[in-house]
């Protein structure tokens, strides 16, 4: 049910991940060339094989769309939920506070689209080095339903490294929305 996505072939290895691609914008080929996305008009967890189910681990799938989407570091694309995916641990999103230009956007679709967690983990987190303020910023959460499967999991939407976080429409069940202190 993912949405279709043209891809072209080359004559050499893919670029990403020392050849192996990500699964979704670069697929590699048995004979070690790679298959290229043309274009992704929507970038949706699903592309890189993301179920949605709240069952299947969908946090590698999750992370290389995030990936897809800040790839050009001035212009973010929005990323697309349809469904509840299924976080194992954090997923990453790094934009350097005051150089970003747009808010990344993730939106929802669907009544449960979003996130959710069977354990102690915070959803989203940001590997930038970190001191004692915000490093993380612009995110806009959509319409995303976020869900724990038990309170006592002590999980949360995000870590305390972000800045300029907005939750329009979004959901929240046995959840907690930030760790630590917030700026």
């Amino acid at each position: 049910d993912a949405p279709p996505v043209t891809y072209t072939p080359t004559g050499s290895a893919c670029t990403l991940n020392a050849g192996a691609g990500d699964g979704g914008s670069q697929i590699p080929t048995s004979d070690g060339k790679c298959w290229i996305a043309k274009t992704i008009q929507t970038v949706d967890p699903r592309i890189w094989g993301a179920k949605e189910d709240c069952a299947t681990d969908d946090t590698a799938a999750v992370q290389a769309a995030v990936n897809y989407a800040l790839a050009p570091a001035t212009q973010a694309k929005t990323l697309t939920m349809t469904g509840p995916a299924l976080l194992t641990s954090s997923v990453n999103i790094n934009r350097l506070v005051d150089t970003s230009y747009n808010d990344f956007v993730i939106e929802g679709h669907g009544k449960t689209a979003g996130f959710c967690v069977s354990s102690p983990i915070t959803m989203f987190d940001s590997t930038l080095t970190f001191s004692t303020t915000p490093v993380s910023e612009r995110v806009t959460f959509k319409n995303v339903y976020f869900q724990s499967a038990n309170l006592a999991d002590a999980a949360y939407v995000m870590s305390h490294k972000f800045l300029r976080i907005v939750f329009d429409h979004s959901n929240f069940l046995q959840i907690k929305v930030v760790s630590g202190t917030i700026y």
